[in-house]
């Protein structure tokens, strides 16, 4: 069972509802109204795929995440 903090359930209720989504679109939608910076969501989205909560695939330059 995959243990989560209360700031990753946050994320990853953003990407329950979006569906697969770029990372910047995340950033966008929960750094300012969380007072995150890009960096601590970026590592949020990185831990939560060692974690195994989130798949990540990357095109081009963008991640998406599902």
């Amino acid at each position: 069972m995959v243990q989560l903090s209360d700031a990753e359930w946050i994320v990853m209720n953003l990407i329950w509802s979006e569906g697969p989504i770029e990372a910047a679109t995340v950033i966008e939608q929960l750094a300012d109204g969380n007072e995150w910076s890009a960096a601590t969501v970026k590592t949020m989205l990185h831990r939560l795929v060692r974690k195994g909560a989130l798949s990540a695939e990357q095109s081009g330059k963008k991640y998406i995440y599902k």
